[in-house]
C-alpha cells in the first residue's frame, strides 16, 4: 500500500459532474427488477460526502429562524453558520454523494444520491454541519451499503433538530416535522430510501442491514426549548443580570440556576447583554450559567428515551421503529429512566432521562452489534455490546447474536470489560484504574481479540497537546477477560497543524484566517491482509476557528498496522497518509469497503422495497 497518495478531485466536482441518463421506476412495497450492470468493484473504497449547496439567498439577514432568534448572516458559506448564535438548532440540509475510489486514491464513480432520488420525487439529504452523520456501513451479508439522512430537500433549515411524526416534543424550539430516512445501495447501484420516525429532535448517525432488519444509532431530544445563558453576573437581591449574550432568550422564559429563586422567569430582554428577571437573586452570581426555557415533560422525556439510542425496524417497513434495550427507572421522573444502558449499572448517580444512550458509531462483528458513545455530558463514553439474550458481555469470539423486534425489549447493552466504565464521570475504567476520558466514534474488529476505535478528540483546539488530547486510532487487544489499550496511532495525522483548503467548485473560499486542524478520527473501516497486517481507512475530525466545525473541510486517511504489535514502541514506524482532502464547502463523512454485485432480486430477499429507485448507470471515464 503506497504511503502517499493524492486523490483526483477534479473528476468528481459535484456541480460539474455529468450525471448518467436515468432509467427505471419508483416502486413502493413492490417487487424489484434486477439491474444487471455491476456498479461497485470489490476491493475499492466507498466514501460519503456532502457539498453545501446554499447561496446567499438561502438565509436572509433579519429573517426569523425556526429554532429561535433572527438571522445574523446570509446563506453564503461559511458565514452562514454564524446563525448558530441566535439559533442553537441552526443547520442547512445538503445533498449526499457516494464516491467509489480505488485504494490508490483514483476515482471510479460518483453518485449524487440526493439528485438521483429527487428525479423520482423522493427527498433524501444530510445536515451539512452535523459532523456525526452519514456513516456508511456494509450489510451483514456484505451485499449492500447503508446510511442515515433526512426525508427533506436540500437547503431546508433546522431539519436536524426537527421532530418526527412518531414523537413530537412541544418544548422543542424547532416545531418542524421531518422523518429520518435510511439510504441503501446494493452492489449494482440500486438505491432505496426508507423513511422512519426515529431520533425526533436530533439526528440519526448510522444504519446497518442484517438478518432482515435495519439497526440504527443516533440521539433524540436534547433541545427542550432551553438556552444555556453563560457569563451571568449579578449582585445579591438584584433583578438585573449581565450575560455574555441574550441570543435565543425571550421574555416569559422560565429561568433556573444557582442564585435564581424558584418559579422565576425572564421579565425582559434589555439589550444584547442584559436581561431582567421576575424575582431578585438570592445570592451573588459571578461568571455563572443559568438555563432559560421550557423543560420537557416527564411523559415526553420517556417517549424520547424510547426514540433514541439503538433502534430496529424490519427491512420493508417504514414509520415507527423499536428501541433496543431493557427499560429501567421510572418513566415519570426527569432523571434515571433509560431504554438500553443505564449509568446506574456502573454504580453512578442517575442521569437525565433518555440521555445515557447517545450512540454515534456502530459495527457488527461475528453476528453481534457493537456501538460507541463519545459525546454529551450524560452517560459513559465507551464501547458497548448488545446481547439479545439479556445478561452480561459475551466474548467476541462466541458472539451474542443480533436483536429482533421480538426480543428488543429484553436485550441488554453492556460495556466492554476493560474499557472506560465511567469515563464521562471520573475517568476510571471497570477495574477502578484511572483512565483518560476518551471520545470513541468508529469501531472495526480485525479479529475476536483485536479491535480498532477511532477517537475524535474533544473538539477544542485548546486541548491539543494536553492530557485531554486523545484523538487518533486506538488499538485494543483482548486477554484475561478484559480489553486492553495497546497503543494509539497518531503519527502522520499532524494533529494541531493547520493545512490548506482548496477553493470549492463554485468558487467557495475557506477564509485564510480560519486555521483548519485535524483533531482525531470519526468513521472507520479496514481489511486484514494475508501477511498479518491490516489496512485501516478513517475520516478525520477537525478543530478550527469556524463557528461550526462540522462545516470544516476534512480528510480521508490511511494507515497500515501489524496485528502482532502490542506496544507503541513496536508500532513507532507506522504513520498515516492522506488520501483525500475536502475542498471549501465540502465535507467527508463515512468510509466503507465496496460491496460486490448483488444477485438478482437480492433486495427483495432482504425485504427492501419501502421506497425504491432502480437506475442503470453508465459513467464515462
Amino acid at each position: 500500500m503506497p504511503k502517499s497518495r493524492r486523490f483526483q478531485r477534479s473528476a468528481i466536482r459535484p456541480h460539474g459532474l455529468r450525471l448518467p441518463a436515468l432509467g427505471g421506476m419508483v416502486f413502493a412495497g413492490a417487487a424489484l427488477l434486477p439491474v444487471s450492470a455491476q456498479y461497485f468493484q470489490a476491493g475499492n473504497l466507498v466514501v460519503t460526502r456532502s457539498v453545501y449547496s446554499g447561496t446567499a439567498g438561502t438565509v436572509t439577514v433579519g429573517s426569523p429562524l425556526p429554532g429561535g432568534g433572527v438571522a445574523n448572516a446570509t446563506g453564503a458559506y461559511p458565514g452562514v453558520f454564524s446563525n448558530e448564535a441566535p439559533d442553537p438548532s441552526f443547520g442547512v440540509t445538503s445533498p449526499i454523494f457516494v464516491d467509489q475510489i480505488t485504494k490508490g486514491g483514483v476515482l471510479v464513480s460518483s453518485l449524487n444520491v440526493t439528485a438521483t432520488l429527487a428525479a423520482q420525487g423522493i427527498n433524501l439529504s444530510t445536515s451539512f454541519p452535523s459532523k456525526s452523520e452519514l456513516a456508511i456501513n456494509q450489510s451483514v451479508d456484505g451485499r449492500s451499503l447503508t446510511f442515515l439522512g433526512y426525508a427533506a430537500a436540500p437547503n431546508s433549515i433546522d431539519v436536524s433538530n426537527s421532530n418526527t411524526p412518531g414523537v413530537f416534543d412541544p418544548s422543542n424550539p424547532v416545531s418542524l416535522t421531518y422523518q429520518r430516512s435510511i439510504g441503501t445501495i446494493d452492489g449494482n447501484g440500486n438505491v432505496t430510501a426508507t423513511p422512519v420516525n426515529a431520533y425526533s429532535g436530533n439526528n440519526g448517525r448510522a444504519a446497518i442491514l442484517g438478518n432482515g432488519n435495519y439497526y440504527l444509532v443516533g440521539n433524540a431530544g436534547g433541545n427542550n426549548g432551553t438556552v444555556s445563558v453563560k457569563g451571568v453576573a449579578a449582585v445579591n437581591g438584584s433583578s438585573n443580570l449581565a450575560v455574555t449574550t441574550t441570543a435565543g432568550v425571550v421574555a416569559g422564559m422560565p429561568v433556573t440556576g444557582t442564585g435564581i429563586p424558584a418559579n422565576t422567569s425572564i421579565a425582559s430582554v434589555v439589550d444584547a447583554t442584559h436581561v431582567t428577571i421576575s424575582k431578585p437573586t438570592t445570592a451573588p452570581i459571578s461568571n455563572g450559567t443559568v438555563t432559560a426555557g421550557t423543560a420537557t415533560s416527564a411523559a415526553t422525556a420517556a417517549a424520547i428515551s424510547q426514540n433514541t439510542g439503538i433502534q430496529i425496524i424490519p427491512a420493508g417497513n417504514t414509520g415507527n421503529t423499536t428501541v433496543v434495550g431493557v427499560a429501567s427507572g421510572n418513566p415519570a421522573n426527569a432523571t434515571g429512566y433509560q431504554n438500553g444502558f443505564n449509568i446506574t449499572q456502573a454504580g453512578l448517580a442517575a442521569d437525565k432521562t433518555g440521555k445515557d444512550n447517545n450512540f454515534r458509531g456502530e459495527t457488527v462483528y461475528n453476528g453481534t452489534l457493537y456501538v460507541s458513545k463519545g459525546s454529551g455530558s450524560n452517560g459513559i463514553n465507551s464501547i458497548y455490546q448488545v446481547n439479545p439474550n439479556g445478561g452480561g458481555y459475551v466474548d467476541a469470539a462466541t458472539g451474542a447474536g443480533l436483536a429482533t423486534v421480538g426480543n428488543a425489549a429484553t436485550s441488554s447493552i453492556n460495556l466492554l470489560p476493560g474499557l472506560p466504565a465511567n469515563g464521562a464521570k471520573d475517568g476510571k475504567d471497570s477495574t477502578g484504574t484511572t483512565q483518560t476520558v476518551y471520545h470513541p466514534f468508529g469501531i472495526w474488529f480485525a479479529n475476536a481479540t483485536t479491535m480498532y476505535v477511532a477517537d475524535e478528540g474533544t473538539g477544542k483546539a485548546a486541548d491539543i497537546g494536553t492530557a485531554n488530547d486523545t484523538g487518533g486510532l486506538q488499538k485494543w487487544t483482548f486477554g484475561g477477560g478484559l480489553w486492553h489499550l495497546a497503543y494509539t496511532l497518531r503519527a502522520g495525522l499532524n494533529i494541531g497543524v493547520g493545512y490548506n483548503v482548496a477553493n470549492g467548485a463554485n468558487g467557495e473560499v475557506f477564509p485564510s484566517g480560519l486555521n483548519v486542524q485535524t483533531d482525531g478520527l470519526r468513521n472507520l473501516t479496514g481489511e486484514v491482509n494475508p501477511d498479518g497486517t491490516v489496512n485501516l481507512y478513517a475520516i478525520t475530525s477537525t478543530v478550527s476557528l469556524e463557528t461550526d466545525q462540522g462545516a470544516d473541510p476534512n480528510k480521508l486517511v490511511y494507515i497500515s498496522d501489524a496485528l502482532q504489535f502490542t506496544s507503541a514502541a513496536q508500532a513507532s514506524g507506522e504513520s498515516f497518509s492522506d488520501i483525500e482532502t475536502a475542498v471549501a464547502g465540502e465535507v467527508l463523512r463515512g468510509v466503507a469497503m465496496a460491496v460486490p454485485e448483488a444477485p438478482a432480486n437480492a433486495a427483495i430477499a432482504a425485504g427492501i422495497g419501502a421506497v425504491a429507485l432502480l437506475v442503470r448507470r453508465r459513467f464515462s471515464a
